[in-house]
């Protein structure tokens, strides 16, 4: 086994874990289709992507907007990069604050791959765990530890072993 298949493993392992007592990311889409028509989300729920603290992992971000997924790596079938991303990716600068439509447009990227901070792809699963970023994409380790009633995000500040 190679070193970067044995991180894969081990980072995948970790993931799995903390999905059980982290909010996951199908628990979230769960909340938000099961919200009353007109429902909106917690105000902090700007953008959703890669957790810079371990990609495979899911971020909420409070100040990035929207979200960015792709259904696979570049891989040269196209002439260039734009052409290729326009047929692959799936973008929105802003998510929509109604809860259900939110959780239909996260349900619909199940598959999908959030693209790393410093590259990769991550493919996006219902168990991925999800961490609240506030601020630039820094390291910080807040969990998502379960969302309310209200639908406002239930939230842990976490060492970074968590």
């Amino acid at each position: 086994m190679d070193m970067q298949a044995l991180l894969d493993s081990m980072n995948e392992t970790l993931a799995r874990d903390r999905g059980n007592y982290h909010l996951t990311y199908g628990d979230l889409i769960g909340a938000l289709l099961k919200a009353p028509k007109g429902a909106v989300v917690d105000e902090r729920f700007k953008g959703i992507g890669s957790w810079r603290g371990s990609y495979i992992e899911v971020a909420i971000f409070t100040e990035e907007t929207g979200m960015y997924a792709t259904d696979g790596e570049f891989d040269g079938e196209y002439r260039d990069y734009d052409e290729w991303e326009r047929a692959h990716a799936t973008a929105v600068k802003e998510l929509p604050t109604n809860a259900n439509e939110l959780g239909r447009l996260l349900e619909s990227l199940l598959g999908k791959d959030f693209i790393g901070y410093k590259g990769g792809n991550f493919t996006i699963e219902n168990y991925k765990p999800l961490w609240l970023e506030e601020g630039e994409r820094s390291f910080t380790s807040v969990a998502v530890v379960g969302i309310d009633e209200d639908l406002k995000l239930i939230t842990k500040k976490t060492t970074r072993d968590d």
